[in-house]
């Protein structure tokens, strides 16, 4: 049975790709709970 070994190389990509979409997917989070809490501050209630 074959392995798929990490070598340095992927294994990097590897984690780069890990922190891009950690970091796509809190910055999503934090931008609709800024714009949630916009909703009820005197910006947004005229």
């Amino acid at each position: 049975m074959a392995t798929m070994e990490r070598t340095d190389a992927n294994g990097w990509g590897y984690t780069l790709e890990n922190i891009g979409a950690n970091v796509i997917r809190y910055g999503l989070v934090i931008v609709l709970l800024w714009v949630g809490a916009l909703k009820f501050t005197a910006y947004e209630a005229q």
